[in-house]
């Protein structure tokens, strides 16, 4: 697996313990709430990506978190993004969820991602 041209572009933990402390208790493969690859390097790698040939342009809708990782991967593979998302603010419901006692770190994964969406060029267009 190839590192991380620079540390920005190392995905946040946001302290969950769903999947890797808290997952190897309940199931013997390890894993990670925000990183699917974890534990399935060699199927899921992100380096194993491979950029298209012919670029085409793809729509993804929702600006939560499973809508920016969507188009993130979809900037990995070469393709033109745009992501519409109907809130002013990306992060979807984490954005309210961060506002709890303790679950501050949650919102770590969207701010990753938006950094991403900017160096992989993702353009973002809002519904109000």
């Amino acid at each position: 697996m190839r590192a991380p041209d620079c540390v920005e572009q190392v995905r946040p933990c946001i302290s969950c313990n769903q999947g890797c402390v808290g997952g190897l208790l309940t199931s013997p493969r390890l894993g990670c709430a925000v990183n699917p690859a974890v534990g399935a390097e060699l199927m899921l790698a992100e380096d194993l990506i491979v950029s298209t040939k012919e670029p085409k342009k793809v729509l993804v809708i929702g600006g939560g978190p499973a809508g920016m990782e969507a188009a993130r991967m979809a900037a990995l593979s070469g393709r033109h993004v745009t992501l519409l998302a109907a809130r002013p603010k990306l992060g979807g419901n984490i954005n309210i969820s961060k506002l709890a006692p303790r679950l501050k770190t949650l919102a770590d994964i969207t701010i990753w991602q938006e950094q991403e969406r900017y160096r992989l060029g993702v353009e973002v267009q809002h519904l109000c």
